[in-house]
């Protein structure tokens, strides 16, 4: 998309990552990861989406925050059952971290789509980058959410 900043009057070129959550046909399928700054740094269901979400990347070990993912039935039947799991791996692809939890089917009851959110435990990671992997599963069907993220050694 074109831009023209008002102070510069320079011309250029933008460019945004637009995630479209494919729910319509799909049992199951995920939004892409989001990274939220929070103050509790817990894995809170209750935030309201998308409150203090961040397009940083790089994080310090006292920082708190989340990831969120939304988790889709709309084309399942009947929902089912969702085991979300939250993984961190460093960039040797060594596993460095595991979260799991079920999403209970009466979570699906109103509209089909779950805000899952997780912590990330910034202060026990050694500083470099890591792959945030969200996977879930329900019956046969599993969808991968990913995203990259720097602890900083400051």
């Amino acid at each position: 998309m074109p831009m023209e900043p008002a102070a510069t009057g320079v011309d250029g070129t933008g460019f945004a990552r637009v995630c479209v959550l494919r729910a319509g046909r799909a049992r199951l399928a995920l939004s892409g990861a989001q990274m939220v700054r929070n103050e509790r740094g817990t894995s809170d269901l209750s935030i309201p989406w998308p409150a203090g979400v961040t397009t940083r990347r790089a994080f310090r070990h006292d920082e708190a925050v989340s990831a969120v993912v939304r988790v889709s039935q709309i084309g399942a039947k009947l929902p089912g059952v969702v085991t979300v799991s939250t993984i961190i791996q460093d960039r040797d692809g060594a596993e460095v971290s595991r979260e799991t939890r079920e999403l209970p089917v009466e979570l699906f009851a109103t509209n089909r789509i779950v805000e899952h959110r997780a912590g990330l435990p910034l202060s026990r990671l050694q500083p470099g980058e890591y792959l945030l992997t969200f996977e879930a599963k329900s019956g046969d069907q599993m969808e991968r959410s990913l995203l990259r993220f720097t602890v900083d050694g400051l």
